[in-house]
């Protein structure tokens, strides 16, 4: 890492004599890798749905966004899949991004009983929802389960 961080110049210093200069800057490169808190009023503005407007797309979209109002309502000290585990699972990181018009997509998979769990394509931010679930209970264990084993990210670059 030290011979990177020697190679890198920037403004004719290389990033390791600018870290033992300023040693501050550390932070701003390498910020610790914790979980934020999400609350839904924050996250609401980055969702976007493409999901269509048929029967299927509207309760799918029901039953997400009661999903969401559900995490939100969590403890943080809780064990529970909270909003800040489903944006890991989202985006690869547990922060929203900078800008709100970096929008979050929602769409739906294909109706497949192999399709039981939510997937994510983490580089463009979207999320695809289960569509064989027909009760919002199977609906919400999916997502939690799925969350709950996808709750290591990227961390932040």
């Amino acid at each position: 890492m030290r011979k990177g961080l020697q190679s890198l110049k920037v403004w004719g210093n290389t990033i390791n004599d600018l870290l033992v200069k300023w040693p501050i800057l550390k932070d701003s490169l390498f910020p610790a890798n914790i979980q934020e808190s999400i609350s839904l009023p924050e996250l609401s503005p980055y969702v976007q749905y493409e999901i269509g407007n048929d029967a299927l797309a509207n309760e799918m979209q029901d039953f997400f966004e009661k999903y969401l109002i559900e995490l939100n309502e969590r403890d943080d000290r809780s064990k529970q899949e909270k909003l800040s585990d489903l944006v890991l699972f989202w985006t690869g990181f547990s922060s929203l991004p900078t800008v709100t018009s970096a929008k979050i997509v929602v769409r739906l998979l294909q109706k497949d009983a192999n399709k039981v769990f939510p997937e994510a394509d983490t580089c463009p931010r979207v999320l695809f929802l289960p569509t064989i679930h027909e009760q919002y209970p199977a609906f919400r264990n999916a997502m939690d389960k799925a969350i709950e084993y996808a709750k290591y990210g990227f961390g932040k670059i």
